[in-house]
C-alpha cells in the first residue's frame, strides 16, 4: 500500500511525467532497487504496473523502466509485456557488483574479470529492453560508507563474517595505486563493457564523481588513464570468448 502511494504522487507531479518531456526525460523508473528478496514481490509487480498505468495516461511513449529488485531479469518475461495487455515502451534496469559479499571481495583481478564474463546468463534473455543501469571498477568494499555509517569493509575484515585481504588505504587514494593495479582495474572496466554491449542494450557507470572513492568515480579513472578514452580505445583484447 505504501509502495502505490508513491507511485500516485511521482506520476502526479505531471510536469516531468507529461509527454512534452519525451525528448528531455527518456525515461523514469518506478522505484530504486526493491529489495524482492525481502519484499512481497506480488505488491512489488502491482506498484510497477499501477505506475506504468499512470505513465500511459499522460504519455504513450515514455520509457517506463522497472529495476529487477536482485531478480533475473528474464524473471519479468511475460509482465509488462506485448503479451500483457500489448504493453510496450518498458525496460530493466539491472545493477552488477562484485563486492558485497566476503567471497567477491576474496577474489583475485583475473577472478573478477571471468566472474563477469561467466555471470552475463543473469541479465540475458529478458524479453524487453535491458541494461545494465548500475556498475563500477570497485574489486574492493573500500569506500567510504559503502556498508553503512561506520561500518568497516570486508576488504579489511572488519564486516561481520569477513576476513583481511588488503589494506583499504592502498585503493581509496588513486595516487597509491600500482601501475599493477592500475592494468587490473582497467582489465575489469574493459570485461563489464565488452560483456554489458554484447549482451544488453547498454551501460550506465555509477559514478561520475565521488569524494574519495576513485574505484567509483569515472573522473578520476579517465584522469588517470584507465576508463577508456574513447571508449572504443580498449588496451586489451576480447576478455570474454
Amino acid at each position: 500500500m505504501q509502495l502505490r502511494r508513491v507511485a500516485v504522487a511521482l506520476c502526479a507531479a505531471g510536469f516531468a511525467a507529461a509527454a512534452p518531456y519525451d525528448d528531455v526525460i527518456a525515461g523514469i523508473e518506478l522505484i530504486n532497487e526493491p529489495l524482492t528478496t525481502s519484499l512481497n514481490l506480488g505488491e512489488v509487480k502491482q506498484y510497477e504496473r499501477d505506475g506504468y498505468n499512470q505513465q500511459r495516461e499522460v504519455s504513450s511513449t515514455r520509457v517506463v523502466v522497472i529495476q529487477d529488485g536482485f531478480q533475473p531479469p528474464s524473471s519479468y518475461n511475460g509482465f509488462l509485456s506485448s503479451s500483457d495487455n500489448s504493453s510496450e515502451w518498458v525496460a530493466i534496469d539491472h545493477h552488477e557488483y562484485q563486492v558485497f559479499t566476503p567471497a567477491l571481495v576474496e577474489m583475485a583481478p583475473w577472478q573478477h574479470r571471468q566472474y563477469v564474463c561467466n555471470n552475463a546468463y543473469t541479465y540475458s534473455g529478458a524479453d524487453k529492453w535491458t541494461f545494465v543501469g548500475e556498475w563500477s571498477a570497485a574489486m574492493t568494499d573500500c569506500a567510504a560508507a559503502l556498508n553503512g555509517y561506520g561500518i568497516g569493509s570486508r576488504y579489511e575484515g572488519l564486516y561481520p563474517g569477513s576476513q583481511y585481504v588488503g589494506s583499504c588505504a592502498d585503493v581509496n587514494f588513486i595516487e597509491t595505486w600500482s601501475q599493477q593495479f592500475k592494468e587490473d582495474t582497467r582489465g575489469y572496466i574493459e570485461a563489464q563493457m565488452e560483456t554489458f554491449e554484447r549482451y544488453t542494450q547498454g551501460w550506465i557507470f555509477w559514478n561520475f564523481k565521488t569524494e574519495a572513492s576513485p574505484e567509483w568515480d569515472a573522473f578520476r579513472l579517465i584522469d588517470a588513464g584507465i576508463f577508456p578514452q574513447p571508449l572504443s580505445n580498449r588496451q586489451f583484447s576480447s576478455i570474454c570468448s
